[in-house]
């Protein structure tokens, strides 16, 4: 077990006959996401790898406690005029990975970080700038990205039954209330070159892989009564909209597929409270579609 929080140590404990700290590390800003490396889930010896979040992402190492590999994410650049004084700005701080910009300092600061199921091959990190990224796990280069403001929790689950094969999805919640769910197409072995490619290009109008996406989660067109169209992203045609708040007795199935007459692009689900958590489970074959939870700062816990 990882755990870690605004004294800046991310402590690893074994939950083996007790609990026993195995050791620690330490970060020059507060922890606020951690997350394992799926094929460190269960596994006995060998290299498991920790995603930590703080004012950038480290992968450490579970055995020797030792820093494979560190990304660190620049804050985005602000024009003069929007630019707020360090009186003023709740993201002043004197943290290490900041730019000071007219006595502000601007800080990056993880909000979120999510494997892609089974192999890990992608990282999905989002700070606190709204920024959603995706990383290839090879170079841990940005494949591509996204914005929206105030993410604060991701989740990467997938469906084992669908009659397309598997399906994954990856949530966000953000402050006002409401989860995003994007649709993803299949993982497979990545090519560094397509990968670097496919960075490069701003003409893709989707979250795209290869010849893989992540995409809106019906791929018919929105209902002629949908009135919401905002931007998603500036760099394509993302789009989200709002829809009816589904019965809390309806599970991931009614989430996550709706029926032909009132299928939209992309699903937005509003919740009582703040969104801090969420989760998806693994399935299984009795229950091939996951189940879907998410958590509230009201102390709401919702199982779909």
């Amino acid at each position: 077990m990882a755990v870690g929080g605004s004294d800046k140590v991310c402590t690893i404990v074994s939950c083996e006959n007790g609990y026993r700290v195995l050791g620690q590390i330490r970060r020059s800003a507060a922890i606020t996401a951690i997350q394992w490396h799926p094929s460190a889930q269960g596994t006995r010896g060998g290299q498991c790898h920790l995603a930590v979040g703080a004012n950038n992402v480290i992968l450490m190492e579970r055995d020797s406690f030792s820093i494979k590999r560190e990304v660190n994410l620049e804050p985005p650049t602000v024009p003069e005029q929007d630019i707020v004084t360090s009186s003023q700005s709740s993201i002043s701080s004197n943290n290490s990975n900041g730019n000071s910009l007219g006595g502000a300092t601007f800080m990056v600061r993880i909000q979120s970080l999510s494997w892609s199921p089974v192999n890990g091959d992608l990282l999905v990190v989002c700070d606190n700038y709204g920024r959603v990224r995706l990383l290839e796990t090879n170079t841990f280069s940005t494949i591509q990205e996204l914005h929206h403001d105030g993410i604060n929790c991701m989740a990467w689950g997938q469906q084992l039954g669908s009659s397309q094969g598997v399906q994954q999805f990856l949530a966000m919640g953000a402050p006002d209330g409401k989860v995003l769910i994007l649709k993803a197409g299949p993982l497979e072995s990545l090519d560094e070159d397509n990968v670097r490619k496919e960075a490069r290009s701003l003409k893709s109008s989707e979250w795209t892989l290869q010849d893989h996406t992540f995409q809106d989660i019906d791929e018919q067109a929105p209902p002629p009564l949908m009135t919401k169209v905002e931007p998603l992203s500036s760099r394509g045609e993302w789009i989200e909209h709002e829809f009816q708040a589904l019965d809390p007795s309806d599970d991931i199935d009614s989430a996550v597929f709706v029926e032909e007459d009132t299928s939209i692009t992309a699903k937005e689900k509003s919740e009582t409270g703040i969104i801090r958590a969420m989760s998806f489970s693994r399935g299984s074959k009795l229950r091939p579609s996951a189940f879907f939870a998410t958590a509230s700062v009201d102390g709401l816990v919702t199982v779909r």
